[in-house]
């Protein structure tokens, strides 16, 4: 049973921070693409 929790909270880990290194790489491309308008609209 110690290593069905101990396998389950890696997964859990390794799920999480790869869905945020990928969260972080698409807003890094999202900011330098100029996700901002630089002129509003009107």
């Amino acid at each position: 049973m110690w290593e069905f929790r101990v396998s389950s909270l890696g997964s859990l880990l390794v799920f999480w921070v790869g869905l945020g290194v990928v969260f972080g790489v698409l807003c890094e491309r999202a900011n330098r693409r100029g996700g901002a308008r630089k002129h509003p609209v009107r």
